[in-house]
């Protein structure tokens, strides 16, 4: 029986683990999915006006002839997979059969297992060379399609602007399948238990020894530490005391029931209140919520709930005669689905609490030999004391205003937008001079050694990302604010001496922060990609090339094959650099509008609050406003990007589709699509901003 308990627990617990690293690898996926149905829904400026032209179609047939096949059997792949895991990961579903495990439902949980990893590991080999398939194909397509536009220049910008849409929606779907093929992979290393032991061998194939010696130490010790696992945990947790919200709603949840025990411990108010004085801290401790918001909308829902509740058992009790068991007993039952039934999501405790009430208030108090008249009017008494107090408490004692935190942070949200962009210009310029820099040492010398790079000075060190991650990091950190912040803020009580929240502006706001952070980060990511890509790694491939110059028989061939790099190298660095500067000169349109709409904004709302001050209306909405002119700014990065890409196939002596390999012409298109999006989600959060300034005070009114 022991045994058989235990390994129920272990399977449990398996189960849990499996779900929720599911759980964690579909929040991964997010980010791509958004992005892969924003580029779906999306059109780039200048792209809808040619769309259904012939070189549309005719980019659109290239890519359709390429991918057209095994796109299709890598989606169906991929959705079977993923529904399979999901079953997998879900607890009630297992072992009750799914539409790829044909066997019989009547079967044991490790058999079930076993049919699902074997079905699995089938759709894992078949998903990993479907995808291989794809990329190679896709890429194929990308080349033909970008030569075929730069052969007609007439329509190439909307056509660039077409590819750079598909390119992104291609490489997000790529990634989401390899995000789900590393997920296989490590579900079927911790299925068979050889994670660690695979791992060792990977580094250290030789010593089988060793390794499984080291995996049996290392699973003795887990076993000798795991019924200390938690008190483990717990000392290595932070202190919940650094949680300023819990913090808060522990100390004012202890002085509100302080308060409330006042009506038990105190002779006078016992007298007053017996024997509901416990009714109070009840509400108080019922109502007592993280934020301001959520607590006031839920104390005035209980005070609501039990005023309907009372009305209605005060209207039976004058309606019928009293002792009437089966009359009170229908209309507790029917009040309860009326209730139930009319509940709604944004009110539900008001309905649930005024359901669970009437059935004490018509009862009254059993025990204590109180009828409806005497309850009904203490217990509104007291539930009305109870928010009394919890209001004092929650805006002298520990004041917190989520509305006023929303204000703040969806100012300090545009201007770390404009410190990222501003930051990721200034990476984008280094990482030029770096090109540039190794232009000037390396090519002229292809094979040179580290002795002859100090005798011509130093090499410039490649840019650090680290800045760029620091400051993606607040805001991130800020438009996670936003988003817990924004529902309490809305549910704030209004008592007239602030300007009242609009919630369709400012959900718009919140939302667009939102995209504007997955974009930014998606677009970061693509440029440090990017930046990889068009860095020349000379160091890793100069060993090999001059290993194959080495084997050369002839003098000549040596000299023949080294004038060859050298030139490729030439060219290949120069288009480097060339597109480097064409991204800082991208970022830098973005920074001068970011910081021309963040001035705009500074000086409208000199406290960093947005709200109605110092008779700012007008200069409100003309800040706002000054955010329209990124739409000009959209069709200035589709122009200079479309231009030099152009350009760059006829200065060199063969086409930008021959120099630039498919992974570099597909880096190129996703970072300028991302950056587009980037651009559109801060426009659009602009014209949330104007909308809500428009709900300012007018001007003549606050000069009176």
């Amino acid at each position: 029986a022991h045994a058989a308990t235990t390994a129920a627990a272990a399977a449990a617990s398996s189960s849990f683990e499996r779900q929720e690293a599911w759980i964690g690898q579909l929040k991964i996926q997010t980010s791509n999915f958004r992005m892969l149905r924003g580029v779906i829904k999306q059109r780039f400026l200048g792209e809808g006006i040619a769309s259904h032209d012939k070189y549309a179609r005719q980019v659109r047939r290239i890519i359709s002839s390429h991918v057209g096949e095994v796109y299709g059997r890598l989606l169906d792949t991929m959705t079977q997979t993923v529904l399979l895991l999901n079953q997998a990961a879900d607890p009630i579903s297992r072992g009750a059969g799914s539409h790829w495990c044909t066997k019989s439902t009547d079967r044991s949980s490790n058999e079930y297992d076993i049919e699902v990893n074997a079905t699995l590991l089938e759709n894992t080999e078949e998903l990993r060379s479907l995808l291989d398939q794809s990329q190679r194909q896709f890429a194929q397509a990308v080349q033909e399609a970008t030569l075929l536009v730069l052969q007609h220049r007439a329509c190439s910008k909307p056509q660039l602007a077409h590819l750079a849409r598909r390119m992104t929606s291609f490489h997000s779907l790529f990634t989401s399948v390899r995000n789900v093929l590393k997920y296989l992979d490590e579900r079927a290393l911790h299925a068979n238990g050889h994670a660690d032991i695979a791992t060792d061998a990977e580094v250290n194939p030789d010593d089988g020894k060793g390794t499984r010696t080291a995996h049996l130490r290392q699973r003795c010790c887990g076993a000798m530490t795991r019924p200390f696992a938690p008190v483990i945990e717990a000392l290595r947790s932070q202190w919940l005391w650094h949680d300023t919200l819990n913090r808060r709603l522990a100390l004012k949840t202890a002085v509100g029931l302080l308060l409330a025990s006042l009506f038990v411990s105190w002779d006078y108010l016992w007298e007053v209140t017996d024997p509901f004085g416990f009714w109070p801290g009840l509400t108080i401790a019922s109502v007592n919520l993280a934020n301001r918001g959520s607590s006031f909308h839920k104390a005035s829902d209980r005070l609501f709930g039990t005023v309907l509740a009372a009305a209605y058992a005060m209207l039976i009790a004058d309606l019928f005669p009293p002792n009437q068991d089966v009359i009170t007993i229908a209309s507790i039952g029917i009040f309860t689905f009326g209730a139930i039934y009319l509940r709604n999501k944004d009110h539900a405790y008001k309905y649930t609490y005024a359901a669970t009430s009437i059935g004490s208030m018509s009862y009254g108090s059993v025990q204590n030999n109180v009828d409806v008249y005497g309850y009904v009017p203490k217990r509104i008494q007291l539930i009305f004391v109870g928010v009394i107090m919890f209001a004092i408490i929650e805006l002298l004692v520990f004041p917190r205003s989520s509305q006023t935190i929303l204000e703040r942070n969806i100012m300090d949200f545009f201007s770390n937008v404009e410190e990222v962009i501003e930051v990721a210009r200034k990476y984008a310029v280094d990482l030029s001079s770096y090109i540039q820099c190794c232009e000037a040492n390396d090519v002229e010398r292809p094979l040179m050694d580290d002795d002859n790079a100090t005798e011509t000075g130093s090499v410039a060190e490649l840019p650090s990302f680290d800045s760029l991650r620091s400051s993606m990091k607040q805001l991130s950190d800020t438009a996670a604010t936003l988003m817990k912040e924004v529902s309490p803020a809305l549910k704030e009580p209004y008592f007239g001496f602030a300007q009242r929240l609009r919630p369709a502006p400012i959900l718009g706001i919140v939302r667009e922060s939102a995209s504007i952070q997955l974009q930014l980060s998606s677009f970061l990511d693509s440029l440090e990609r990017l930046s990889r890509v068009l860095v020349p790694h000379q160091d890793d491939t100069d060993d090999h090339q001059q290993l194959q110059l080495q084997q050369e028989a002839t003098c000549d061939q040596i000299k023949k094959r080294s004038s060859e790099r050298t030139l490729a190298c030439n060219t290949a660095i120069s288009a480097y650099s060339c597109w480097a500067q064409v991204y800082s000169r991208l970022l830098e349109k973005v920074s001068i509008q970011m910081q021309l709409c963040c001035d705009n904004l500074r000086i409208a709302y000199p406290d960093g609050h947005l709200r109605p001050q110092n008779c700012n209306t007008l200069e409100a909405i003309a800040s706002a406003a000054s955010f329209r002119d990124l739409d000009s700014v959209r069709l200035e990065i589709l122009s200079i990007w479309g231009d030099h890409f152009m350009e760059m196939g006829n200065k060199q002596s063969t086409s930008a589709a021959t120099i630039l390999s498919p992974n570099q012409l597909m880096m190129l298109g996703i970072t300028v699509s991302h950056l587009l999006e980037t651009c559109r989600h801060i426009q659009k959060a602009g014209k949330g901003l104007e909308e809500y300034a428009r709900t300012f005070p007018p001007q003549a009114t606050q000069s009176l």
